[in-house]
């Protein structure tokens, strides 16, 4: 699908496919037969669905349906029924065309909304999923209060679809853990995001290292450099890394790979919080006794830097840039054994 992020969507203009039935339908509802005739279907999609669709003041909608021409057009329908932002099934009558386009869409994608004038009708497999039924009616003394039902429900579907990233709406993408666009442009988010604070880790344990290094010149010439304020350790991006991987859900990462980073944001971390508390007493106490315990705390920190530190950290980077978007079908067994540590 090709959704984008919503504060574009002054700019975008969204597309919602109908699937309905075109000719005259008979349905049954609380015991009573009603037939909708093609004229009323063609109100009910142009003042009704259509109405109702282009009304949504969030974002721009342009409401289309096929075309109601013999042959075979089906392709086309196929295009419409991948291409489109959202679709509305209606679900009146049982059509059996418009079940076989609505289980295309469900294979294809979500952003679902199914809606009927008999709910009874609906088959037990989708009775699981959002749906609502609506009453229609032409007559102007009726049309009003029911069309403005009828709006108010499509509204409030619509609103949630694009507020909760597109859920999953249907069983196919309930097994398949089905991929979309907005899933796709949610992960782009987040590894430009873990990427920048990937580079901002490497940049400053480089920084802290070399802070470690400007402090051993200091112990040989015994004076503070004069831009001895200017030089601090900074934590922040240890912080933030380890926030991220903190709350990176399982599934996406495996555990093994979380407490790994874990532990060694950890080590880094209380490496230079040492070396960083004695060097703001150093700052105030040149003199102080505590110094030469503060001097071989750093000799060791800096003995311990490992030679290909530079390789290390960019390797870090490269591989957070090289993080690729893809959703691939588990058995739900398979990951719950994998969450219980390898136990049934």
């Amino acid at each position: 699908m090709n959704r984008h992020n919503i504060t574009e969507a002054t700019q975008q203009v969204f597309k919602c496919f109908v699937i309905m039935p075109f000719s005259e339908t008979r349905h049954v509802r609380v015991g009573r037969e009603h037939v909708i005739t093609e004229t009323q279907w063609n109100h009910i999609f142009e003042h009704w669905i259509k109405k109702a669709v282009e009304s949504f003041s969030s974002q721009r909608f342009r409401c289309v349906r096929s075309a109601a021409a013999p042959g075979n057009f089906i392709k086309g329908i196929v295009r419409d029924l991948y291409d489109s932002d959202i679709v509305i099934a209606d679900l009146t009558g049982s059509k059996p065309n418009v079940y076989y386009e609505l289980g295309i869409r469900h294979a294809l994608d979500t952003g679902t909304i199914m809606v009927t004038q008999s709910l009874e009708s609906v088959p037990s497999d989708l009775r699981g999923y959002y749906r609502f039924q609506y009453d229609y009616a032409s007559e102007h003394h009726e049309y009003e209060r029911m069309y403005g039902e009828f709006e108010r429900h499509l509204h409030e579907k619509i609103a949630y679809i694009f507020d909760n990233l597109n859920p999953s709406d249907n069983p196919v993408s309930d097994f398949l853990g089905h991929p979309n666009e907005h899933l796709r442009h949610s992960f782009e988010q987040e590894k430009a995001e873990l990427l920048f604070i990937s580079n901002l880790f490497r940049d400053v344990v480089r920084h802290n290292f070399e802070l470690c290094e400007a402090l051993l010149k200091v112990k040989s010439t015994g004076e503070l450099p004069d831009d001895c304020v200017a030089m601090v350790f900074d934590f922040y991006p240890f912080d933030l890394l380890l926030s991220r991987v903190v709350n990176t859900r399982w599934e996406v990462m495996p555990m093994q790979t979380i407490q790994t980073l874990n532990n060694a944001l950890q080590t880094m971390r209380i490496m230079f919080l040492p070396v960083h508390q004695g060097w703001q007493i150093l700052r105030i106490n040149p003199t102080s006794e505590a110094n030469e315990e503060f001097f071989e705390l750093v000799e060791a920190v800096v003995a311990g830097r490992v030679d290909n530190e530079r390789d290390v950290l960019d390797n870090f980077v490269k591989a957070v840039s090289e993080m690729d978007f893809s959703v691939t079908f588990r058995p739900r067994a398979e990951v719950l054994k994998e969450k219980n540590g390898g136990k049934s």
